[in-house]
């Protein structure tokens, strides 16, 4: 999921984007652990993400987001920050998707944008969407209900850890269980027999979803 952060070549700044100089992202990189150590000690004393101190801390990391992504707050460009990050520092520093859910309820009280979610293990993510590698990262991102559309491949190089499917399965029952209102979903796999079972999982999930609404 990671991948090791070399300032050497990082993506290119949209246009009209100031890309960070090496002394701002230096110190983005220096603050950034102290900040997710302050959010985690919030969330494992049980604050609410609602709560000023945890508001003001989700406020201060976009603000470092803001410069380690030329000026663009987003919640994708944040994500992808996070990918940037090398393995070691990440498990150090707690970022899994327990943190993601809880500082993205904190987000969503900052009207943080809504985000389109791709999770594939191989192919380019697209302009404007996020990349997760793996199922309970996706479901992560689901559980804070900022995703707009999800688009999903089935084969991750690793079907023990999870598949595409794995994801449907979540959304099928917390649709059905909890009220939960999925995104729009696709399905990008080039697998025909699980692509075709994954779009047969999206219709019962749409039709529940239309049932439920006509009920």
């Amino acid at each position: 999921m990671f991948e090791k952060h070399d300032s050497s070549s990082r993506t290119p700044c949209e246009p009209g984007r100031e890309a960070p100089d090496d002394a701002s992202l230096h110190e983005v990189l220096a603050e950034w652990p102290q900040v997710i150590a302050r959010v985690r000690a919030e969330m494992d004393r049980g604050t609410d993400p609602v709560h000023e101190a945890v508001r003001s801390l989700a406020e201060r990391w976009m603000e470092l987001v803001s410069v380690f992504t030329g000026g663009d707050p987003g919640m994708d460009l944040w994500l992808r920050a996070m990918h940037q990050q090398p393995a070691e520092g990440a498990a150090k520093h707690g970022v899994d998707p327990r943190l993601f859910r809880y500082i993205g309820r904190a987000m969503a009280h900052l009207g943080v944008d809504t985000m389109k979610v791709y999770l594939d293990d191989e192919r380019p993510t697209p302009e404007g969407w996020v990349p997760v590698r793996w199922p309970e990262e996706a479901i992560s991102l689901l559980e804070g209900g900022q995703v707009a559309e999800l688009s999903l491949d089935h084969d991750l190089g690793d079907d023990e850890h999870g598949t595409g499917y794995d994801v449907l399965l979540w959304v099928e029952e917390a649709v059905a269980t909890r009220g939960f209102v999925p995104p729009r979903m696709r399905v990008h796999s080039a697998n025909s027999s699980a692509r075709l079972k994954m779009e047969q999982a999206i219709e019962r999930i749409e039709r529940f979803v239309r049932e439920r609404g006509n009920g």
